[in-house]
């Protein structure tokens, strides 16, 4: 029961199965591919060298469910926000003082009528504005 619950890095990741690799530093050894857990069927994979918590089902590395990330000197959480979600490329949603935003180089909206932009959405109030403008001249 001595290694059940460990900290380990990422070594490297199959984004093709949802598993990864994790190293030990402490036992200079790496895992077989473990499964990520997931939380409501959200997944984002982690980055290699990233600091996780690994469940062990043995007392070996062999099987296991890499639980996730947890927040520690290097990584701290987001200040000042209720609740925040990094995504790749700098792209964050969040709750913070009743608002939330949703932040990325490019925004769409996708149903079944079709797909709009959020730079076509602020374009067409621009034009609006401006027809505004002229009728009430």
């Amino acid at each position: 029961m001595k290694d059940v619950i460990r900290v380990g890095r990422i070594s490297s990741i199959n984004p093709e199965t949802g598993s990864v690799r994790v190293y030990y530093p402490d036992k200079d050894s790496t895992t077989s591919e473990l499964p990520l857990f997931h939380f409501h069927r959200e997944f984002k994979l982690p980055k290699v060298n990233d600091q996780v918590i690994v469940l062990h089902l043995s007392n070996d590395t062999s099987s296991g469910v890499v639980l996730g990330g947890f927040w520690h000197e290097i990584d701290q959480p987001p200040k000042q926000a209720e609740y925040r979600k990094d995504l790749e490329d700098g792209s964050y949603e969040m709750l913070q003082n009743g608002n939330f935003l949703i932040h990325s180089p490019q925004i769409s909206l996708r149903g079944e009528a079709g797909t709009v932009t959020l730079s076509e959405i602020l374009e067409m109030k621009s034009r609006l504005e401006t027809l505004e403008r002229r009728l009430e001249e």
